[in-house]
């Protein structure tokens, strides 16, 4: 009977143990997926929505809005007033920020219109400042160059 109990409480165990994609016992798991975050606040009130066709786990596309954002804000955070209005022109057209793992014809982002296309893995590389100049003046960019 002892035996039959230990085999039992190992067995057991393990079980619990495993990822069985629930969010209870095994700790759950974080499949990727499509990502898409509308109405995400970039500074002073003002939003964009941020998606991807590709996929991420939450975790990563957390950490993408964020650093997202953080170009953005910094970039706010250091203009004039008068370059901060025109920040918020901008963003009052309605930006879209779409995230690709395999980009094409750039390397880190460009812009069209006021949609901003970025590399996944290469966030750390925008030019918040450039993509809203590119925006605010109808000229695309591609990786911070006209």
């Amino acid at each position: 009977m002892k035996k039959l109990l230990t085999v039992l409480l190992i067995l057991g165990l393990a079980l619990s143990a495993c990822d069985n994609g629930s969010s209870g016992g095994g700790g759950g798991s974080d499949t990727p997926k499509k990502q898409n975050s509308p109405n995400v606040t970039m500074f002073a009130g003002k939003t964009a929505t941020i998606k991807s066709e590709d996929t991420f786990t939450t975790a990563q596309w957390n950490a993408i809005v964020n650093a997202i954002v953080n170009k953005f804000s910094t970039a706010y955070n250091s203009v004039t007033a008068q370059q901060k209005e025109a920040y918020e022109d901008v963003l009052d057209q309605g930006v879209t920020v779409t995230v690709e793992k395999n980009p094409q014809g750039y390397t880190n982002y460009k812009t069209n219109s006021y949609t901003l296309y970025v590399h996944s893995d290469r966030v750390n590389n925008l030019d918040a400042h450039k993509v809203i100049v590119a925006m605010a003046t109808g000229n695309g960019t591609i990786d911070g160059s006209p």
